[in-house]
């Protein structure tokens, strides 16, 4: 409409200008007219698709309580307001279809530009709080028009989308409150419905391993647990019509409870009668992804040990998971243990090789005690031959995926978000470079003699190749193999006797 007028296409600019207008629907239920009335003459009453993206970003500035107060009760200004444009949407239609076809009605009588806002809103208890007020709304005015149109639109069709939003909603407030906002390892994803909808955005493997190391570090603990979940008929999806029994918000809600959970550091245990079920509960499809949820373990605790590298047992049960991320010689198991050799385990036996300041990424004042310390130092060494070992065996194999694609993409389960490939380890698999078995070999002999003998030195002039490794690419180049019995071997059999 050329005689329409229209705010600056700028949010931020034409926010004051929305708020004035929609003020009143912050009153009493009769002021809503006024509102009507300043739409009308600024010709944008029948524009339903930016009245709904306007009154979506007023409602989006206002404090939670502000919203709150529409959800219940008899005064309730604002659901009013979208029960009347709904309505004045099919009186549009009926006298002027033209104007208003019925496919464009459909839409409005569902409020889908507004459905579509609330979908990639990242105030998650406000999106919420809108939803309820808009659900409400197209109830109430949808119950009219099926009768008027004898069925054509029906109330059970039209809040369809909303009810689907509204579950989805309350995983992602779960996932959210039980990780206490942790829900993206690089902090640039914001959680909203339609960013967890599409694929590649979100883990929901890693949010489970990391819910899972709340309760245990222990693998044998957790793997039992997710077997059991899998068979459960207690677990629920709270993304369908079961998470809507009372029973199951209850339980919903005692997950989410501070009070009942542990942390990754100091996990709470895992008990039989526990009142604050995990993740896996409500996502229970994942239970036969062990060796995605293993991989994610490891990469969670790897990178705990590497804020406190003088706690050992992170960097034991992160091999531990590693073991289990290996067992079907699948490509993420591959290339979750070079992620940790590379990133973790490598520069610490650069620097004890070549010295503290080669390694960027280490902290001087930390290592050079802990690398004093023969115990710390035995146990690292340790870890570091059996990362390198399995490295070796996975080489040797025909790598796989532990579930194939079609059962990733074929999945019956109602379960939101589905099972689907996982964007972590997808990006690992990606950075996959073929290893070189004489390499690994090479550099388990050395970790091997060095936790024999500490004889640096001596390593050095055995192996003529010394220097080239532990570097970023030193397992990706071939390596020319140590000379048999030279004197420096001999020497170093000996000492490694002695010691």
């Amino acid at each position: 409409d050329n005689d329409a007028v229209y705010f600056t296409p700028v949010k931020r600019d034409r926010a004051p200008v929305i708020a004035r207008i929609f003020r009143p629907l912050l009153r009493d239920l009769f002021v809503f007219k006024v509102v009507n009335s300043i739409l009308t003459h600024l010709g944008i009453d029948s524009d339903f698709d930016t009245l709904q993206l306007y009154f979506g970003e007023w409602l989006r500035s206002l404090p939670a309580d502000a919203i709150k107060a529409n959800m219940s009760g008899n005064w309730r200004p604002m659901v009013r307001w979208l029960h009347d444009m709904i309505l004045n949407a099919h009186q549009r239609n009926r006298h002027n279809p033209e104007e208003l076809d019925d496919a464009s009605l459909e839409k409005v009588v569902k409020l889908e530009s507004l459905l579509k806002f609330c979908n990639e809103i990242e105030d998650l208890p406000k999106a919420f709080f809108i939803a309820v007020i808009c659900i409400d709304a197209v109830s109430t005015a949808s119950l009219q028009i099926e009768e008027k149109t004898y069925g054509k639109i029906t109330q059970i069709d039209s809040i369809r989308p909303w009810e689907t939003l509204l579950r989805r909603l309350r995983v992602c407030l779960l996932v959210s409150l039980r990780l206490s906002g942790e829900v993206d390892s690089g902090g640039f994803n914001p959680m909203t419905v339609s960013s967890v909808s599409k694929p590649g955005t979100f883990s929901t493997y890693a949010w489970i391993a990391k819910d899972e190391l709340t309760l245990s570090h222990e693998n044998q603990v957790l793997m039992a647990m997710e077997t059991a979940y899998m068979s459960s008929s207690e677990a629920f999806y709270p993304s369908t019509a079961d998470g809507d029994a009372t029973a199951h918000k209850k339980a919903m809600l005692q997950s989410c409870s501070n009070s009942q959970r542990g942390s990754l550091r100091s996990p709470s245990g895992l008990t039989s009668d526990s009142l604050s079920p995990p993740l896996l509960f409500y996502l229970k499809d994942h239970g036969r992804c062990t060796t995605r949820l293993a991989a994610h373990r490891a990469l969670i605790l790897v990178g705990l040990w590497g804020q406190t590298p003088d706690n050992m047992l992170l960097l034991r049960r992160c091999v531990e998971s590693l073991q289990i991320a290996q067992e079907n010689a699948n490509q993420f198991g591959l290339a979750t243990l070079l992620e940790i050799w590379q990133s973790r385990i490598r520069p610490v036996f650069q620097s004890l090789m070549f010295g503290l300041g080669i390694a960027d990424e280490l902290s001087h004042e930390v290592f050079s005690s802990l690398i004093e310390d023969r115990v710390w130092l035995s146990e690292f060494t340790f870890h570091a031959r059996t990362v390198l070992g399995m490295i070796l065996e996975c080489t040797s194999k025909n790598l796989t995926q532990d579930i194939s694609d079609e059962d990733l993409v074929s999945d019956k389960s109602e379960m939101w978000p589905p099972l689907r490939e996982c964007p972590i380890l997808s990006a690992l698999v990606s950075k996959l470079r073929p290893v070189k078995s004489s390499s690994v070999m090479l550099h388990h002999i050395v970790a091997f003699t060095f936790e024999m003998t500490h004889d640096i030195d001596s390593i050095a002039s055995a192996v003529p190749s010394f220097t080239s490794l532990f570097s970023v690419g030193s397992l990706f180049s071939e390596m020319p193999p140590i000379p048999k019995e030279s004197n420096e071997q001999r020497g170093l059999i000996e000492q490694a006797i002695v010691d």
